[in-house]
């Protein structure tokens, strides 16, 4: 049987490292990379093969509450860096 271990909560996992609650954890792609590449390394180091990138908000709409609707190209590229990086 082939096993893939997936990583964990990226949302919860910044939670935990401080994110204000309502703020989107997207907008620490930009803002607070290392907090978001500190959470893929955890990942990779427990086990994770595959790491997802920190976008599940990634949306315009969905960005605009937080000013940040103009940004969806450069947090989508910031995003898989800070994943690869890992």
């Amino acid at each position: 049987m082939l096993e893939l271990l997936l990583d964990g909560a990226m949302g919860t996992s910044l939670l935990a490292a401080g994110l204000p609650p309502g703020d989107l954890p997207e907008s620490w792609v930009l803002s607070r990379p290392g907090a978001v590449r500190a959470v893929h390394a955890g990942h990779a180091a427990a086990g994770a093969r595959l790491l997802l990138t920190c976008t599940f908000n990634l949306a315009a709409p969905r960005l605009a509450g937080q000013g940040l609707a103009e940004s969806v190209d450069a947090i989508a590229a910031a995003a898989v860096a800070l994943a690869r990086a890992a």
